[in-house]
């Protein structure tokens, strides 16, 4: 099965990275070690040519001592960071595995994308604790996070995209080197959230002031030259240094503001710089995946190389700080020349940064789905959104949230405006998780995401669910009312005009049993005129007796069977109304003495 295949890939994975890490931990210790041994060499060795008047020896030593401080220290850090990006990758396989075993609540939910209101949040599990959301997300950034929950909580609404999305999502799904580094890659950036290009100011510098500023450097460098040759007065090379640095500073007094904004608006963008290179560096063939990455260049420079660029001009302006940059700076005006660089930056790439991160935010999605569809391929499609109005047809359905080969798959199709399936059936026996089945799977249809089914046909329609409602204490509002406020949301969503799916669980159940039936009836008898089709489970015998009087509606059941003191549930959906129920044996189990 895939998902022993998958399972066996990911504990592969991380064996592999706890032996890199082995080794890698190390060469961290021999490094920290070195780097300490240089660094007191180079004071003692100091002090000893310095006492002993030997400063050409000195002056060697030191030379060669820093170049090899500076090779340990940058091979320290390529470990440190080769470190942190294994133990991420293992981290991710790890939770891969929790993924595949559907231990879910230790993985952040989007408790913050849930609404209430919604036309499904409540009853799907889409977001919070062991949620679909939970399930799915791989994505690393704010913006991504944000583009997959709204993906879950309206789909998409172009079928011809769905079907680009779905072809995408088969040719990534394979690829999970390629798509475990890109997470990698987003998990490297801490507060990985997409910097505001629109709030940094770059005035442009007058050609008038570069064309003086130029001047004044060449006429420096021209005295330098011409006082070391001792052919000119060095009252004139004092005096170009003098008009130099006055300059200088007229500049730096106009930039201090806007330099430190684009020191740190470079250094959070150039973080990216490798995530886009990594998707650049891939060759795609599904038509979506070649239309972002050709989406990531511009003016024939790639948006990696164009980062690579902005993190340059950025190292220089991080480098003011610096002593010897200062001397140099207040000279030759280098600032000045920066800023012309980020000013060109800018005028050639600001407009184009939001559609690299769509980019980035699209790839981060796909890869959520990939990740999901990889994990069980074998027991996943892709669904068909037909444009055959009030169509669904399922076969082999599965809930997600339960483990891949432990769930008991089920057939259902219905088809035809004010089509109602009425499902009756003892406790426990399978109706409601039914009902989250179709809604959940018809929620990853419209994302473009693959379904767990064999099978999946259906039509567009504005799903809406009615199965959890409470009541509020806050709010004044009893659990029957809180349903009838749902009820009351679901024929004004049908009134809009678009077709809507709706999935109802013990409707009016906060009431008498005589109130209950009377206004289920009246329900049913409404739904059917109206612009929606649609499941209703009930406890409620006396509703299945419609399917008599009324066309559209069809009985199905769930049934249980009692043995003694155990009660046994196939949990596969039947045709007709249940003819067997459970609750007397179930509170006979639980103590409650029950008159025969």
């Amino acid at each position: 099965m895939k998902f022993d295949n998958s399972l066996s890939y990911f504990k592969s994975q991380i064996e592999i990275a706890d032996t890199k890490l082995q080794s890698l931990r190390k060469k961290d210790k021999r490094l920290a070690f070195l780097r300490l041994i240089s660094f007191l060499a180079v004071i003692g060795l100091s002090v000893y040519f310095i006492s002993n008047s030997e400063m050409l020896v000195f002056s060697i030593m030191l030379f060669i001592a820093l170049i090899a401080f500076g090779y340990l220290l940058k091979n320290h850090q390529f470990i440190r960071n080769t470190i942190q990006s294994i133990t991420l990758l293992k981290e991710i396989n790890q939770t891969e595995i929790s993924r595949l075993k559907r231990k879910l609540s230790d993985i952040p939910g989007g408790d913050y994308f849930f609404n209430p209101k919604h036309p499904y949040h409540q009853d799907l599990d889409i977001f919070g604790k062991n949620s679909l959301y939970s399930l799915i997300n791989r994505t690393t950034s704010k913006e991504g996070a944000e583009l997959l929950a709204h993906r879950l909580s309206n789909g998409i609404t172009d079928n011809s995209k769905i079907t680009n999305t779905q072809e995408a999502i088969k040719e990534l799904a394979p690829r999970v080197d390629w798509r475990q580094k890109f997470e990698v890659l987003g998990q490297s950036i801490e507060e990985n959230q997409i910097p505001d290009s629109e709030s940094l100011k770059t005035e442009k510098i007058s050609t008038f002031r570069k064309v003086i500023q130029i001047f004044l450097n060449l006429l420096l460098l021209s005295n330098i030259i011409l006082v070391a040759l001792d052919i000119t007065d060095v009252r004139l090379l004092i005096l170009n240094i003098i008009v130099n640095i006055i300059s200088t500073y007229t500049f730096i007094s106009k930039t201090v503001k806007p330099a430190n904004d684009a020191i740190v608006f470079s250094t959070k963008l150039n973080k990216y710089k490798n995530i886009f290179r990594h998707i650049e560096s891939e060759n795609f063939e599904s038509e979506l995946n070649k239309e972002l990455k050709t989406r990531l260049y511009s003016q024939s420079i790639s948006a990696g190389k164009s980062l690579e660029q902005l993190g340059s001009i950025g190292y220089w302006l991080e480098n003011r700080g610096n002593q010897l940059y200062q001397i140099i700076n207040a000279l030759f005006n280098i600032d000045l020349f920066i800023f012309i660089r980020l000013h060109r930056w800018f005028k050639n790439y600001r407009s184009h940064i939001p559609e690299w991160f769509q980019v980035m935010t699209e790839f981060e999605v796909l890869n959520s789905f990939a990740g999901f569809y990889y994990e069980s391929e074998s027991s996943y499609s892709f669904a068909e959104i037909t444009e055959k109005q009030y169509c669904l047809e399922i076969k082999q359905a599965a809930h997600p949230l339960l483990k891949p080969g432990e769930t008991v798959k089920n057939d259902f199709s219905m088809e035809g405006t004010g089509a109602i399936g009425l499902i009756t059936g003892s406790n426990m026996s399978g109706k409601s998780t039914f009902l989250r089945t179709l809604g959940v799977n018809m929620v990853l249809a419209y994302c473009g995401a693959p379904v767990i089914a064999e099978k999946l046909v259906v039509s567009r329609m504005q799903i809406f669910t009615s199965m959890r409602t409470q009541d509020s204490l806050t709010e004044h509002i009893s659990a029957f009312y809180a349903e009838l406020l749902r009820i009351k949301a679901l024929l004004d969503e049908i009134e809009k005009g678009q077709p809507v799916f709706y999935l109802l669980d013990e409707i009016l159940k906060g009431t008498n049993s005589d109130d209950r039936v009377s206004g289920s009836l009246a329900l049913i008898k409404q739904l059917i005129k109206l612009n929606a089709m649609g499941l209703i489970a009930t406890h409620d015998l006396q509703l299945s007796a419609l399917e008599k009087s009324l066309p559209e509606m069809g009985n199905y059941h769930f049934s249980s069977e009692v043995s003694g003191k155990s009660i046994n549930f196939d949990y596969k959906l039947k045709e007709g109304p249940c003819e067997s129920f459970n609750a007397k044996a179930l509170m006979k189990n639980m103590g409650i003495q029950l008159e025969d």
